[in-house]
């Protein structure tokens, strides 16, 4: 696969798949949306404690919806919910 710039991860949780992704050098930043501001306070949580605020963006969005039509990704993975 490579290594991509801007990886996208949707229906992001605690974003474990994207912080993994640049954990690994397999991006150079980070974007992750979640419709649940609680996950996106353990994403700040984590972006704050491993010093991550220049390679990581975060929304509260409903997967794009939310998201700045500026932002491009060259990545985009995730984990939907499911349902029974």
């Amino acid at each position: 696969m490579g290594k991509s710039k801007t990886c996208f991860e949707a229906f992001s949780g605690p974003a474990f798949i994207g912080f993994s992704l640049l954990a690994n050098n397999l991006c150079e930043e980070l974007v992750v949306a979640d419709i649940n501001p609680e996950a996106i306070n353990y994403v700040k949580l984590t972006v704050s404690e491993n010093n991550l605020s220049r390679k990581v963006r975060y929304y509260i969005a409903d997967v794009l919806d939310g998201i700045p039509e500026s932002e491009i990704f060259d990545l985009v993975v995730g984990n939907p919910p499911h349902f029974n």
